[in-house]
């Protein structure tokens, strides 16, 4: 239910006017009178509390409606974001192809394959000859390390040989 500005603001303007009306009476009429006029007076004043209180319904009611079509334009927003992304991808796919049709030294997408796959083929070969120096390097290391052990064996048994020369079977003894 929409909100009138017009109708909370009369409704507002009534109730100024019986409160003005009540306090005027209350003044001016005898004790007896008065009594009834009281009684009539807050029932006036009931009814207009009453109308106010369903004049502010009616506001609150309008305010959970305005949160709900908020709720609804941030969720329109985003779809749209969202699509102008995509829309954005397609222009930029659609002029990279454009580009690339009208290049006069494209030769088609048969052509790009190979081109492809020899770049891939070159890019194996190329991984392949670094494994095979990697694997070389490695078996050179190897062998250089065997070959080391070798000169130390012969050199301790050749040391081995002298101390036996000199010294004979006999072990070193020691003077305690």
């Amino acid at each position: 239910m929409p909100l009138d500005a017009e109708a909370v603001a009369a409704t507002l303007q009534d109730l100024a006017r019986s409160i003005d009306a009540m306090q005027q009476q209350s003044t001016s009429a005898p004790i007896a009178t008065q009594a009834t006029d009281r009684e009539e007076g807050l029932r006036r004043e009931l009814d207009q509390v009453r109308a106010v209180n369903s004049t502010l319904t009616t506001v609150i009611s309008s305010i959970s409606t305005s949160t709900s079509n908020l709720a609804h334009v941030v969720r329109t927003a985003q779809n749209l974001d969202d699509l102008l992304s995509l829309w954005m991808r397609v222009l930029s796919q659609t002029e990279h192809t454009q580009r690339l049709v009208f290049d006069p030294r494209w030769e088609g997408a048969t052509k790009d394959e190979e081109v492809h796959a020899l770049r891939v083929a070159k890019l194996a070969e190329q991984r392949a000859a670094a494994r095979e120096r990697a694997e070389r390097e490695r078996e050179a290391k190897e062998a250089e390390g065997r070959r080391r052990g070798e000169v130390e064996e012969q050199k301790r048994r050749r040391e081995a040989l002298l101390h036996k020369r000199v010294y004979g079977n006999k072990t070193r003894r020691l003077a305690s």
